[in-house]
């Protein structure tokens, strides 16, 4: 056998267990299908049928959106061909997202501009389009065998929009999941908020999409100083949602505030709840209720969930063990000092590991690198990781107030810096993104009521990261843990070593 030949027999050997390991992947995890499901279809009554788009919904949250492809089949060609391949990314529970020929009509129509856009969607109203997880179609609209002209299922300049009774996608078109326009439905219409007969934009709801709410903890410990947790909605409401908030006994715990009111445009955004110990060493029950007078009707009948919280002395502290012994380095000692205890480290011939080492992004450590990022827009050196993990002796929400009786922290944000310019800089640090605005005049709102400061809401953001700012924290907390390891001490590395993910 000559050497290419063997070449070609291992490359091939490689492509059978590639393609064994995605086939038992997705053969023995069901849960990772059915995440994905076409809603809508448009063909748009602008210049050149403009806007062509295409309309999903994550029917669960998504942590891959790459394995997920779109193609459409024109004029019942009837081949199954993915055009269009999601990049990287990842989707919340109940996010739409859409898929446009072309972004500048589909803006003007719309209002708003398509996360994705390509060839994929040069649809007439007359043909099919399909959703691939991998190489396999999932979900359908129309008939890949047949041209949509004069067809039940044409939707030439109007739209097609999916009927909420649907719960998981489809590879086999059935009429009854489908609601139409009708054919010209969208003729003239030059805004779709303006029209007679819109498309029905976001209004998919399938019901196997429980409304909910998601809690950042159900296990706190406060001590003398307080502590908090979030709760956001999991998917948007069609009105309110008003949550009750009740500390099973106010004499032992207090809390602030007592009701929670999410709306249409702050559903996703993460609020705080602060609890404050009145006695030590006890155990209180804190409920999280849906007000069903005045909520959405869908979340009426979602079950109350609880925090459970430990009151403790501060003695008690630290909330966290340590994975490791001490750390040979303080963050605070001078240089003798170090090297005073360097030498002790000698004399007694222990060897310490490296306490940075073996720690996974869901530790203590992940958090803290999370608070570098956020607050200084840095990644940590390993001397101030290890003493907040080992020395400080402080709980998550103590060290995020720590950090601002730093004067790295003073100096970045000195006395006059506003509370939406501060809101500003810690979006662009830890998403790479300016706030939206209901998010930004939300937190501006929190901190100008003094509903929240600014440690607080730091750690409200991070703790309520989705979707993409989700994976941009967590390829920025991976590349700082790195660098904590390096034990490099390069401050103005430690901000440069973002610029790949932030600016690529």
């Amino acid at each position: 056998m000559t050497n290419q030949e063997l070449k070609a027999l291992v490359s091939k050997s490689k492509l059978v267990k590639t393609s064994l390991v995605i086939f038992l992947l997705l053969f023995f995890q069901p849960h990772l299908l059915a995440q994905l499901i076409i809603t809508g279809v448009l063909d748009g009554p602008r210049t050149g049928g403009k806007p062509k788009c295409i309309e999903l919904y994550a029917l669960e949250a998504i942590e891959e959106l790459s394995i997920y492809g779109v193609g459409s089949v024109n004029n019942g060609k009837g081949v199954s061909k993915k055009e269009f391949t999601f990049p990287e990314g990842s989707l919340d529970r109940g996010e739409f997202i859409y898929v446009s020929y072309e972004a500048e009509e589909f803006a003007q129509f719309f209002g708003f501009a398509p996360e994705y856009t390509g060839g994929v969607a040069s649809i007439n109203g007359d043909d099919a389009i399909e959703l691939f997880e991998g190489d396999s179609v999932i979900d359908v609209f129309g008939d890949i065998y047949t041209d949509g002209t004069g067809e039940a299922w044409e939707y030439r300049d109007g739209w097609v929009y999916r009927r909420e009774h649907v719960t998981s996608p489809s590879d086999t078109f059935s009429m009854d999941e489908w609601e139409l326009s009708g054919v010209g439905a969208l003729d003239d219409e030059s805004n779709n908020s303006l029209a007679s007969n819109p498309f029905p934009l976001k209004s998919f709801h399938a019901t196997l999409l429980q409304s909910g709410f998601t809690l950042s903890t159900t296990a706190l410990v406060v001590s003398e100083s307080s502590n908090s947790f979030s709760v956001v909605l999991d998917i948007e409401p069609k009105s309110d949602v008003v949550l009750d908030i009740t500390s099973e006994n106010s004499a032992k715990i207090t809390l602030s505030p007592q009701t929670l009111t999410f709306s249409q445009t702050t559903w996703n955004i993460p609020q705080i709840v602060t609890l404050n110990a009145v006695d030590a060493n006890q155990v209180t029950q804190i409920t999280i209720s849906v007000d069903a007078t005045h909520s959405d009707d869908s979340f009426d009948d979602l079950r109350d969930k609880s925090v459970t919280v430990t009151s403790r002395e501060s003695s008690v502290q630290p909330l966290f063990r340590p994975f490791v012994t001490e750390p040979i380095i303080e963050v605070e000692k001078v240089e003798k000092v170090e090297e005073v205890e360097i030498e002790e480290q000698k004399e007694s011939k222990i060897e310490e590991p490296n306490p940075i080492e073996n720690i996974d992004t869901d530790s203590l450590l992940a958090m803290i690198t999370k608070l570098y990022i956020t607050t200084f827009g840095r990644a940590p050196e390993m001397r101030g990781s290890n003493y907040w993990l080992y020395k400080s002796k402080l709980n998550l929400e103590d060290i995020a107030r720590s950090f601002f009786d730093q004067e790295e922290t003073q100096q970045k944000y000195p006395q006059g810096f506003s509370d939406y310019d501060f809101i500003v800089s810690i979006y662009n640090h830890i998403y790479n993104r300016d706030p939206d605005q209901a998010g930004g005049d939300y937190w501006l709102q929190e901190l100008e009521s003094g509903n929240i400061e600014r440690p607080l809401l730091i750690l409200a953001l991070i703790r309520g990261a989705k979707g993409e700012d989700a994976l941009m924290l967590k390829k920025q907390t991976r590349v700082g843990i790195d660098f904590a390891k390096s034990g490099s001490v390069d401050l103005d590395l430690a901000k440069r070593v973002f610029d790949e993910i932030r600016y690529k």
